[in-house]
């Protein structure tokens, strides 16, 4: 809330109730193998996953401090992602269409042939996000530990098509 996250940003979803056993019976074992004490239920674990998606990235990192400072122990991401990732999927496999007819023409003129219609298109698939950067500094022995520091970098979207065209 202290970082002005709309509430439609963040995505509660229930975790679970486990029960933790123990025992406080002591048994002195004098033969193998040694009986275990009955156990039973001493208490419970609690845990529930929030998905918060943050729009402004530059606030990621006191984001994370800030959740870790309320006692939350199990952080992991982020993870980079767009809300639409569909449209940057469009322009890539409307990119790679259009190498692959520059490099069938190519390939037409070095063969002295020319290309003639479509006979077949498939898509080979998504390449999805891939984040490039920086890796994360580590702190000097002895030394309090900074704040972590996000890499910074770029999302990559690719495609891939095959094209078969007809040779005339």
């Amino acid at each position: 809330k202290t970082q002005n996250i709309a509430d439609a940003d963040v995505d509660s979803q229930y975790g679970g109730i486990n029960p933790q056993y123990g025992s406080s019976a002591m048994i002195v074992c004098m033969a193998y193998p040694c009986p275990q004490p009955p156990q039973k239920i001493v208490g419970y674990t609690a845990s529930q996953s929030i998905t918060i998606k943050i729009r402004n990235v530059d606030t990621a990192n006191d984001i994370r401090t800030g959740l870790a400072n309320l006692g939350i122990t199990n952080i992991s991401g982020p993870n980079f992602t767009t809300d639409d990732p569909t449209v940057l999927q469009d322009q890539a496999r409307a990119n790679a269409i259009v190498n692959a007819k520059v490099k069938a023409q190519e390939l037409a003129k070095e063969l002295g042939v020319t290309l003639g219609g479509v006979t077949s298109f498939s898509e080979n698939g998504n390449g999805g996000p891939v984040m490039y950067g920086e890796a994360l500094s580590v702190s000097a022995k002895g030394a309090p530990a900074p704040a972590p520091v996000l890499p910074t970098g770029q999302n990559k979207i690719t495609d891939s098509v095959t094209v078969t065209y007809e040779i005339e």
